[in-house]
């Protein structure tokens, strides 16, 4: 692990000093933040808390604070933080932009990995009660599960004599919740791809026969397992004619109406693993889907299924957003004899609580945006 250089950190903070003196600190703290941002790892990235703490740069804040979210295990288990001063650290600890990524997703109940860090630091830097109260004020405790914050207490001795403070199940000061909290989670549509106009469904007889969502038929704990695509014929060209999820619950969602076997070009399926989810989808389409492509946070693509007609979309999360693909929305078309998906959006789990704005259908079909109630499963994380 590299050595964190705080001569690159002292002479940011001595330029900018003097450029706000100048009066020209907008420009300076555009040009370090540019630099710092590009070259940012997390020996950097720490050892810029202090620097963020005094002059709140926007993005350098963000990227730091990005940075030791996804490198938070490195961090730990490299003794990184014990280099922070106790101010420097509960500014780290309270920060709301803070979390622990596995992968590119928050994982699940990673305030009790914050908390084992804090567990790390005190026991290391043998810091007394006080102060260790002091940090511990910082920390969303209301967010780990009584029985998981009664195990880490029992795990570190220093936090053995503050047990009575740290399992009350109510707690005066509670700081805000975190950007990307489980509160602030929520299932997002975001665009709509291969919608055919009314008046063609009009003039050359296509009928909607059925819609589906699966964001109102699966929990948005659940995670796609296994997808299956299945590809059929219209006017000659191969397109996609529907999708079958199965979910890590056990849940199985049908996304379009599946035909007789021999109306079926061809069947495809693929796998993901425990921690891997879908973070970007690419299709392409013109009055339905003609090929889709699935792109994972472990680096895996699946795909493209389906013909080479159409044109090319690339449907990312919502800018700004960290989150993965959850189910389908769509509806069912019938020509002749056939029938195809059409009007097809994407569920997204998205995290944060920056505000945007959801992007839905205008058809009738589709419900309303809403916010979906959390239950997530608990599940203890070993990050030492």
């Amino acid at each position: 692990m590299a050595s964190i250089d705080t001569n690159i950190v002292s002479n940011n903070g001595d330029q900018f000093k003097e450029a706000r003196n100048d009066g020209d600190v907008p420009t300076l703290l555009i040009q370090c933040q540019n630099v710092i941002v590009s070259n940012i790892n997390i020996s950097k990235a720490i050892s810029f808390i202090s620097f963020v703490k005094q002059f709140s740069p926007d993005r350098l804040s963000d990227a730091v604070l990005d940075c030791i979210s996804e490198n938070f295990k490195i961090a730990v288990e490299n003794g990184l933080f014990h280099t922070l001063s106790h101010t420097d650290f509960k500014f780290l600890l309270n920060n709301e932009k803070l979390t622990v990524f596995r992968y590119g997703i928050p994982v699940k109940n990673y305030e009790a990995c914050i908390l084992a860090s804090l567990g790390n630091y005190v026991s290391a830097k043998n810091v007394e009660n006080e102060k260790v109260e002091d940090l511990l004020s910082v920390i969303r405790l209301s967010d780990i599960p009584s029985a998981m914050l009664e195990s880490m207490t029992n795990e570190y001795t220093v936090f053995r004599a503050l047990k009575a403070s740290i399992c009350t199940p109510k707690r005066k000061n509670i700081p805000n919740s975190r950007k990307y909290s489980e509160s602030e989670r929520m299932l997002i549509s975001y665009q709509e791809y291969a919608s055919i106009p009314d008046w063609y469904l009009e003039k050359y007889e296509y009928r909607i026969v059925s819609c589906f969502n699966g964001c109102e038929l699966i929990e948005i704990d659940d995670r796609p397992m296994t997808i299956e695509i299945w590809i059929v014929k219209w006017e000659g060209l191969d397109i996609v004619g529907g999708f079958h999820i199965h979910y890590h619950s056990g849940k199985r969602l049908v996304c379009g109406t599946k035909p007789a076997r021999h109306d079926i070009v061809i069947e495809e399926e693929f796998t993901l693993h425990e921690d891997e989810v879908v973070i970007r989808i690419r299709a392409t389409h013109g009055m339905f889907i003609d090929s889709i492509s699935f792109f994972t946070n472990m680096r895996r693509t699946f795909g493209p299924y389906g013909g080479t007609g159409g044109h090319r979309s690339d449907l990312d999360m919502p800018p700004g957003k960290h989150g993965y693909f959850h189910s389908f929305k769509g509806k069912v078309v019938k020509h002749r004899y056939t029938n195809y998906v059409a009007y097809l959006q994407f569920n997204w789990v998205a995290f944060g609580k920056d505000g945007y704005e959801e992007i839905v259908s205008t058809g009738s079909m589709f419900i309303p945006k809403r916010r979906l109630e959390l239950d997530e499963q608990d599940r203890i994380l070993d990050i030492d």
